[in-house]
């Protein structure tokens, strides 16, 4: 009984980091629609930042269900 419990919040918790993955990722999205990204992070920089991004929601996602 206790190990179903330990899964379920297990999932929880990876449900809540991959929101957070996601919502990160529409963060840089916006950025990159408006321009704004320019005044924070150079090309090379910004395009590895989108990468771990996209990386992070993926394995999230996988985590969760």
């Amino acid at each position: 009984m206790t190990h179903r419990v330990d899964v379920a919040g297990r999932r929880d918790i990876a449900a809540r980091w991959y929101a957070f993955a996601e919502q990160r990722l529409e963060y840089l999205t916006e950025l990159f629609e408006t321009g704004r990204w320019r005044r924070y992070h150079s090309e090379r920089a910004f395009l590895e930042n989108i990468q771990e991004a996209k990386s992070a929601v993926e394995t999230w996602r996988d985590l969760a269900m």
